[in-house]
């Protein structure tokens, strides 16, 4: 059998020259690391300049969304306005149309039954002078007038 010792001593002597590659892969490792530092710190570099720039343009596309909402806000604004001023202006339309009308027939109706009482009295009473003539005339002048506007707002419907 082989000495113990001698064994142990190539052990030791195998165990140095593994250290030893070891050694010099690590040294290798250096340069390699130190460039691999300097790509990433460039890199940080580039990435730093670009998100700069692009938070420039995101404050300037921000901008621009912001005039393009206002407007929009404006137009509809605008438009909604317009409208609820045409819709209120045919309502009063309406209502005024609806409060002529309601209250010009009964006078129209209240004239007419004067003129034909009138004219009746008037058949009735050919000697009675000037007075009933202009009162006729009055009635059917009023009469004319009133027909004229309830015939006004018919065709302004």
């Amino acid at each position: 059998m082989k000495d113990p010792g001698m064994a142990r001593e190539a052990l030791i002597v195998e165990v140095l020259g593994d250290m030893a590659a070891l050694l010099d892969r690590i040294e290798k490792l250096g340069p390699a690391l130190a460039s691999t530092a300097g790509a990433i710190t460039l890199a940080s570099t580039k990435l730093e300049a670009q998100a700069a720039s692009m938070e420039a343009r995101m404050t300037t596309l921000a901008a621009l969304t912001q005039e393009q909402v206002v407007k929009h806000i404006a137009r509809r604004t605008t438009e909604l306005v317009r409208s609820a001023a045409e819709a209120e202006s045919r309502s009063m339309a309406a209502f005024a149309r609806a409060l002529l009308h309601a209250e010009l027939n009964p006078a129209l109706r209240s004239l007419i039954q004067s003129a034909q009482a009138c004219a009746a009295n008037n058949g009735n009473r050919a000697g009675s002078g000037r007075t009933l003539w202009w009162a006729c005339a009055a009635t059917a002048a009023g009469s004319s007038i009133l027909t004229w506007a309830l015939a006004t707002l018919a065709l302004t419907r």
